[in-house]
């Protein structure tokens, strides 16, 4: 996501192993080694907490805006495509997400370089142009093998569509990590938006139009192409023929290992929607797709704000354990606090939350979002131990448990498809393994990687998690007895679930952080002066 574009003046070395005699300023603009070579490095220490408070401010209010279209654009294209035309949609959207895991990889690694020069940058662009070239020939290669494994004859020209997709996006990936070294996430972010803004116009017309599955999956190439044309114009690097190809070798390798990370969990986010495709259908895999996205919405919203900043204070603090924890156990009390029960609602709203956001063809989602309430309730917790992975710079320790936690997933869900006779049970099992083994080995390896309590942890969350449960047994049991009209049961499980909630959390939660809120809050705009 994206920043404002800095003035070149503010563009420094930053580790580079060479005497000041060596280097020679050309301009504001750049850094120019003897050999002729312009060096990026990312803004001056000086600059640095300034850039960092205003990206932070301008990450929140447009993500809040990306947001806001997003939800919008939904309900009107859910209105007009078909839960069975989605699926097919979503089918491709799966093989796209496999695509483009190198490139995200890539770019962190290339955001991390201690040095990136002209050099570099050209290496690597001409590498995702290849890379580019070869996921657009895989997915020509891809098309017929997906429409026999799915059923769907429609992927075959799908799979070539969304090549393209993925052929841009290799093309952006150093442009964009470039402007994340300069800190420019306002421009970044502007040209997400921006793009997220022209490719909901398209669904939208296409959707009225009657495209079907077309209106889904053009949305989405959309996206990438608006935002890759962005990235490559606004970025101030004008990519040239590599002279050297070895300097990106650093890069390359280091982004593989950021990559492998991706693929494992891949499979742990994905399986459960190929399989539902799979044994059950477009149909099927339609309203997965829709309960499973409704699902991750309280997690996302409880935790867009509090991630960015608990990282870097977390890292900070990796000296004090003790402070650590207790920072880390008041945020992570924070976003369970409002994450926890808005995943545990879902099981008693579930219909009335799917109706309202889709409309009532999408009824099909709504038994299968109760039972990923589960899942939903306890994924705010999870998300969190990435804050500490992260902060303890343990990522060998987190990948070797994803592998682990891949692996129990493929057992769990590719004998209940085998065996299953309905995609309920599936969400079942996968739900439980979110709250079960998932929950359980990230708790249990994020606390012993920084060596704090995790007995402490799990005693804070005790309460919130059985206040959720027993608010949400309540609003079922309750609300929709008292009114079947739509809008008043609605309201009265929303009513029922949070008289019951509140009081049990104020008065079972000590201490209860209310400074901390007020403090973390704050944060957002000035804790990155630590940086």
């Amino acid at each position: 996501m994206v920043s404002q574009p800095k003035t070149p003046s503010q563009l420094m070395v930053f580790n580079v192993e060479k005497p000041k005699d060596q280097l020679v300023h050309t301009d504001e603009c750049s850094v120019r080694s003897n050999a002729g070579n312009v060096i990026y490095g990312p803004p001056s220490g000086n600059d640095i907490p300034k850039l960092a408070r205003r990206a932070a401010g301008w990450s929140i209010f447009l993500t809040a805006v990306r947001q806001i279209l997003t939800i919008g654009t939904t309900m009107v294209v859910s209105r007009h495509v078909t839960p069975s035309e989605f699926g097919v949609a979503a089918m491709a959207l799966t093989f796209l997400a496999f695509l483009v895991l190198f490139d995200t990889a890539l770019t962190w690694a290339t955001v991390q370089a201690p040095i990136y020069d002209k050099e570099k940058f050209d290496a690597l662009f001409f590498f995702g142009f290849l890379f580019g070239v070869g996921l657009l020939g895989l997915s020509v290669i891809a098309g017929p093998l997906l429409a026999a494994f799915y059923n769907a004859p429609k992927l075959i020209w799908l799979s070539v569509f969304i090549g393209a997709a993925a052929f841009l996006n290799s093309l952006a990936t150093q442009p964009a990590a470039l402007l994340r070294r300069r800190l420019q996430q306002k421009k970044l972010n502007t040209i997400d938006t921006a793009a997220l803004c022209v490719s909901c116009a398209v669904g939208i017309g296409l959707a009225l139009g009657g495209a079907g599955v077309w209106a889904v999956v053009s949305q989405a190439v959309c996206m990438h192409a608006v935002r890759s044309i962005a990235v490559l114009a606004l970025s101030e690097a004008i990519p040239g023929w590599p002279r050297k190809f070895s300097v990106a070798l650093p890069e390359l390798r280091k982004g593989a290992g950021f990559a492998l990370s991706n693929y494992v969990c891949y499979f742990q986010l994905y399986l459960g929607g190929i399989l539902a495709a799979r044994c059950f259908g477009s149909l099927a895999m339609g309203n997965y797709q829709r309960a499973y996205g409704v699902k991750s919405m309280p997690t996302q919203y409880a935790s867009m704000v509090v991630t960015d900043v608990m990282v870097s204070s977390l890292a900070a603090l990796r000296s004090e354990p003790e402070k650590l924890a207790l920072l880390y156990r008041k945020a992570l009390i924070i976003t369970s606090v409002i994450g926890c029960p808005a995943g545990a609602f879902l099981f008693s709203g579930g219909a009335e939350v799917i109706r309202l956001l889709y409309g009532p063809q999408w009824q099909g989602a709504a038994r299968l979002l109760q039972w990923f309430a589960l899942a939903a309730m306890t994924l705010p917790i999870s998300t969190s131990t990435i804050w500490l992975f992260l902060a303890a710079g343990k990522a060998r320790e987190q990948l070797w448990m994803n592998i682990g936690l891949t692996g129990i997933s493929l057992v769990a869900l590719l004998s209940t498809a085998k065996f299953a006779r309905d995609l309920e049970t599936l969400v079942l099992v996968e739900s439980a393994l979110f709250a079960g083994p998932y929950l359980a080995m990230n708790l249990f390896c994020s606390h012993r990687a920084l060596g704090i309590s995790l007995l402490l942890t799990v005693r804070s969350l005790i309460p919130i998690l059985a206040a959720s449960i027993v608010a949400g047994a309540c609003a079922y049991v309750l609300g929709a007895a008292w009114s079947t009209d739509f809008w008043q049961a609605l309201a009265w499980k929303i009513i029922v679930f949070f008289a019951i909630y509140v009081p049990i959390v104020l008065f079972t939660v000590r201490p209860f952080p209310f400074a901390a809120v007020e403090r973390l809050l704050n944060k957002v705009t000035t804790k990155k002066e630590a940086l």
